[in-house]
């Protein structure tokens, strides 16, 4: 398994979809705990984490979900 991380062993996924398309696609990603932390680990996955979940906590707060 010396090769693991090798060149022909790289698949990459290419999404052409529309603005609604990729906010529904990132809503399924966020419910299933999937962030950029988790996606791109390191700083800047981190921070590109905490940046999506501020705006998520940040339209909750404009929409005033949870209060009745």
């Amino acid at each position: 398994m010396g090769d693991w991380k090798g060149a022909k062993h790289l698949k990459k996924l290419y999404l052409n979809l529309t603005e609604e398309q990729a906010k529904r696609f990132a809503r399924n990603l966020k419910d299933m705990n999937i962030s950029f932390a988790a996606l791109f680990p390191g700083l800047d996955g981190f921070a590109k984490s905490i940046n999506q979940q501020i705006r998520h906590y940040d339209q909750l707060g404009r929409e005033k979900s949870g209060h009745g």
